[in-house]
């Protein structure tokens, strides 16, 4: 499957595209992580989809998934370990 990630809460200029992708990384692979162990199918991409009213949508893929869901994973393994509960 492929996971899109709707975010339309901002207008999003093409200089801050990389910016706002970093910074949802870890959400989006988040959830495709939730997705893939709720599912047993292995997303294959996730999209960050930038949508407002004034402007046009942009949709990006998340670079690099496998390696964005192994560092979503480590975060989630340092919050257990702290005793941090969702």
């Amino acid at each position: 499957p492929i996971f899109i990630f709707y975010i339309n809460k901002f207008q999003i200029e093409p200089e801050e595209i990389e910016s706002k992708v970093d910074r949802y990384r870890l959400q989006g692979a988040t959830y495709a992580l939730a997705l893939e162990e709720t599912t047993h199918e292995k997303v294959s991409k996730v999209v960050f989809a930038f949508l407002s009213s004034h402007a046009t949508a942009k949709c990006v893929s998340l670079p690099n998934l496998q390696a964005a869901i192994v560092d979503a994973k480590e975060v989630i393994r340092r919050e257990a370990e702290a005793g941090s509960r969702p």
